[in-house]
């Protein structure tokens, strides 16, 4: 999906947006480290909750454009990829992402609708599946290493600190703009200083749970430049088809996906870090 150029761009938020913005993502915080503490059981129905909401929104994007991509195999093979994540190592949830992959394709093959292009809804489909279902089951193959909920926390505490520290540094003094076409508000200061911040915020969090200084701080700023990647891709899938938000599931920050788009693309890139180097 390409944005075009006259896409209307968002209004700053008011005063009682941001309130209502900062103590939904405080009382979220929360509850997700909780759950995280709590265990893989716990924590594992969050992400499941959030993916099914996710898969919703990314069809709701595509339906917009008139597409049809397939909405129940997505929402199903995702389950089964975050379900096997659970119990499985990540080779075997690639390999169920390969095989359920085909089987998709060939529910679309059998059972054809009417559509304006087979070749975008398999693709539309896949993609789905991969930035939804595969991408967020390294959330939980991250939780079940040693010391899982100590990086998760590095993961969630980095991905947080990102956010706040580019939305207060570029407001307050961001000239340069990052990446206008896609996010026109986001400015090259705000990113650096997300970067600052989630390292600060990193460090933090490796003192309270032993992790490695040197680790935490690597971790974040990988942390905080993959994840405004990942921010900006689903910036550019909502300019593309005309929202502001990419649903209402909570409340201050939209859908699901705009809440963890930052997650979606930083959990793979970290659990590679964690397993590489970390442990």
């Amino acid at each position: 999906m390409t944005a075009p150029a006259s896409a209307p761009t968002a209004p700053r938020p008011k005063k009682s947006e941001l309130k209502t913005r900062l103590i939904t993502g405080a009382l979220l915080s929360a509850l997700t480290l909780y759950l995280v503490w709590s265990g893989l059981y716990p924590f594992s129905c969050l992400v499941l909750f959030f993916a099914i909401i996710g898969q919703y929104e990314f069809h709701n994007f595509a339906e917009k454009k008139g597409y049809r991509p397939a909405r129940k195999s997505s929402i199903a093979l995702t389950l089964v990829l975050l379900v096997a994540a659970i119990f499985y190592p990540p080779s075997v949830v690639t390999e169920l992402l390969m095989a359920g992959l085909i089987i998709v394709f060939t529910r679309l093959l059998l059972h054809p609708e009417k559509r304006i292009s087979n070749l975008i809804d398999c693709a539309l489909t896949t993609l789905g599946i991969i930035y939804v279902g595969w991408f967020f089951s390294h959330l939980l193959q991250l939780r079940k290493l040693p010391d899982g909920a100590a990086l998760i926390t590095l993961l969630l505490v980095g991905s947080a600190f990102t956010d706040m520290g580019g939305f207060f540094v570029g407001r307050k003094f961001g000239r340069i703009k990052l990446h206008p076409r896609v996010s026109p508000k986001k400015t090259v200061e705000g990113a650096v200083g997300g970067i600052f911040t989630a390292v600060a915020a990193c460090l933090f969090v490796g003192y309270l749970t032993g992790l490695p200084y040197i680790h935490c701080a690597a971790a974040a700023v990988i942390i905080a430049i993959v994840g405004q990647l990942g921010d900006l891709f689903e910036s550019s899938l909502k300019r593309d088809v005309g929202v502001k938000d990419s649903g209402t599931a909570i409340p201050g920050h939209g859908g699901a996906l705009d809440r963890f788009d930052s997650l979606a693309f930083a959990a793979p890139i970290f659990y590679l870090y964690a397993v590489h180097f970390m442990l």
